[in-house]
């Protein structure tokens, strides 16, 4: 029998698309992206690789702009980490057309944290304002930022503070506090102090998920969970961010994407009168996603979760999707698929890890590595074997 390479080369010349995102504290898009291209030409030799780096406004957004704009540069601006601490920010800057990249998973991330110190109630996004009050003192007049990734819940009260905002309690006294625990003693937030240096700057928020900012599918009780929120804290952290929304009009509290990033979302739009798009919709247009996948036989893309909320604007999705409307067969890749996925919005969808697999050797980065390597090699051999 010959080796499924062999049998491979008699067809023709085949083109793959690899555009994974990050796989969450294991791999990056590119090193995703690698693992992938490994496995492509284990089988077919001489296939045709192009490799994207993507985000979707999460964790790898400046380094996927980086990849597909080059002629920038990076800063590194002193801010402080989700816990106060502090932390050295890195941006991507594009001076040639006065715009600047900030990744939120970079200076207020849950990544930055380890598990046993993740906490919303403390948590804040004031290292965030920080970073963009930096790119300001740059005279970038565009600002594009992601929002995913986010270790907070504080609505974008800590960015606020460090862009000069006051927040002030009931009796109109300064709250110098920061994180969750502040949102129900907001009584007033007064911006004579606002950084002036944000006048006129355009900004652009990317976003991966669409939860409005309160409710049952709002940013507390579906993304509280993950950043170290136990059922006490969600109702606690509800509660403060109901009163929050009652500073914000209606309009905003209850749109797309206001509950990103812990509310982040509705701060940038109603205090900064961003521009909320879908990240992934707006980084495929910057990458020209379409032109470079339209000849393609098959396209690849996957992270290290999908699950429910992966439908909402992340980036495999918006991949399969834009795939599947130009004819061209995907495939997504995972670490963990969840049980309650709807397996049918995707074309092909394989997890990569062997069952039982511990999380902790599961997301070694070489061993997530050789799983990917070895799921689309196997992949491309059923690929044929059925064909």
């Amino acid at each position: 029998m010959c080796s499924p390479h062999i049998l491979f080369s008699l067809y023709p010349p085949m083109k793959i698309t690899v555009a994974c995102d990050s796989f969450k504290g294991s791999l990056s898009s590119a090193g995703a992206n690698t693992a992938c291209a490994l496995g492509i030409t284990d089988i077919i030799p001489d296939c045709e690789i192009d490799c994207i780096t993507l985000a979707d406004g999460g964790e790898g957004t400046v380094d996927a702009i980086a990849a597909n704009m080059p002629g920038g540069i990076f800063h590194t601006p002193v801010c402080c980490d989700p816990s106060g601490k502090t932390h050295t920010a890195r941006y991507y800057a594009l001076p040639q057309i006065s715009t600047a990249i900030i990744e939120t998973a970079d200076c207020a991330g849950l990544t930055l944290l380890p598990p046993g110190k993740r906490d919303p109630w403390t948590t804040s996004t004031f290292g965030l304002g920080m970073t963009i009050a930096d790119a300001a003192s740059r005279n970038y007049r565009h600002l594009i930022i992601g929002l995913g990734g986010s270790a907070t819940n504080d609505g974008g009260t800590g960015m606020l503070q460090a862009l000069g905002y006051r927040l002030l309690d009931h009796k109109r006294q300064i709250i110098t506090e920061t994180g969750g625990r502040i949102l129900g003693r907001i009584g007033a937030i007064d911006s004579s102090a606002r950084l002036k240096k944000l006048d006129g700057i355009e900004i652009t928020a990317l976003c991966d998920v669409s939860n409005p900012l309160i409710g049952p599918h709002g940013a507390t009780f579906v993304y509280g969970p993950q950043k170290g929120a136990d059922p006490d804290m969600l109702m606690r952290l509800e509660e403060g961010m109901v009163n929050y929304a009652t500073l914000i009009s209606p309009g905003i509290a209850n749109a797309h994407g206001a509950g990103a990033a812990g509310g982040l979302g509705a701060a940038m739009m109603a205090f900064l009168k961003a521009d909320l798009k879908p990240g992934i919709n707006t980084i495929l247009s910057l990458v020209n996603f379409k032109e470079r996948i339209k000849d393609s036989n098959l396209v690849i893309t996957g992270e290290g979760k999908i699950d429910r909320s992966s439908l909402m604007g992340k980036a495999p999705y918006g991949i399969a999707t834009q795939a599947r409307l130009m004819g061209i067969p995907s495939l997504v890749i995972a670490g963990r698929i969840d049980d309650t996925l709807d397996r049918s919005r995707f074309d092909n969808i394989r997890e990569i890890n062997p069952p039982d697999t511990p999380a902790a050797i599961a997301m070694q980065p070489g061993t997530a590595s050789q799983n990917i390597r070895r799921t689309i090699a196997a992949y491309l051999a059923d690929m044929h074997h059925h064909s």
